[in-house]
C-alpha cells in the first residue's frame, strides 16, 4: 500500500524546526507540570498543549495556523503523529524482575 500525498502548507524544513521546537519545549520542561506551547514559526501558529500523569506525558491538542489563525488541517496532521512518536518514545520503560 502506497503513503497518501499530503500537502502541507509547512515545508519539511521548517516542519522539522517546529518538531524541534516541540520538542526542546517538553526537554526543558518540569515532565509533572508542562506548560501549553504557543508561539509563531515560520509564519505560522504552533500550539500544543500536554498533560502529565504518572510520569507519562500525553498530548491533549496540537494544531498549526497560518497567519489568519485558520487551521492547516495536513500540517496538523503531521504535527499530531511526530508528536505523539515523540511522546511514545519518552514513555518510561518498565523493567519486571522475575
Amino acid at each position: 500500500m502506497r503513503a497518501l500525498k499530503i500537502h502541507c502548507h509547512c515545508s519539511e524544513t521548517q516542519m522539522n524546526n517546529i518538531i524541534s521546537a516541540v520538542n526542546d519545549h517538553l526537554s526543558n520542561s518540569d515532565p509533572r507540570d508542562i506548560a501549553d506551547f504557543d508561539d509563531m514559526l515560520y509564519g505560522v501558529r504552533v500550539c500544543a498543549s500536554f498533560e502529565s500523569y504518572c510520569n507519562e506525558i500525553f498530548l491533549i491538542k496540537a494544531e498549526i495556523m497560518n497567519s489568519d489563525w485558520d487551521l492547516l488541517y495536513e500540517d496538523t496532521a503531521v504535527l499530531n503523529s511526530r508528536l505523539k512518536t515523540i511522546l511514545n518514545d519518552l514513555k518510561p520503560k518498565h523493567i519486571l524482575d522475575i
